[in-house]
């Protein structure tokens, strides 16, 4: 502030610097919640990590709009979400973010109900080949094999 002769040129200076600063915060910010990705995090966990951007664009007093939200928020979800990704942005009508919150978590319910019945799936499959290769192959005196002779 050395140089500044009037409070008035005081104050201009103090609000350029301070706005200049929370633009770059802003977009700074805006990047990194445009970076953000759900990853192996759960839906819970990555909505509450893009609310807490918003949060913060709310205290700055730059509050995202509903769209703005809706778009930072499914654009971090990976191809599994596609289809619901779609019918949410097909929408003649914006869908609020807690439905589309309600939404992914049934969405992320049937992804792991459908994974643990390939789990038991897999997991039968293993224990039935495993039983099987247990016995060797059939013996000479096997009535399978005298029957595979006999036929020819």
């Amino acid at each position: 502030m050395v140089g500044l002769t009037t409070s008035n040129a005081v104050w201009t200076s103090i609000e350029k610097f301070f706005s200049t600063n929370e633009r770059a915060w802003v977009m700074t910010t805006r990047l990194q919640l445009a970076a953000l990705k759900k990853g192996n995090n759960s839906i819970s966990k990555y909505y509450h990590k893009v609310k807490s951007y918003s949060d913060s664009f709310t205290a700055s007093g730059q509050p995202l709009n509903d769209l703005e939200y809706t778009y930072y928020l499914l654009g971090g979800l990976d191809s599994s979400y596609e289809s619901l990704v779609t019918s949410i942005l097909t929408r003649v009508d914006l869908m609020p973010v807690d439905e589309i919150y309600n939404h992914l978590l049934t969405q992320e319910l049937r992804f792991q109900r459908q994974q643990s019945t390939v789990d038991m799936a897999v997991s039968s499959a293993n224990v039935a080949t495993r039983g099987d290769s247990s016995r060797g192959p059939p013996s000479s005196n096997s009535p399978s094999h005298n029957n595979l002779a006999l036929s020819s």
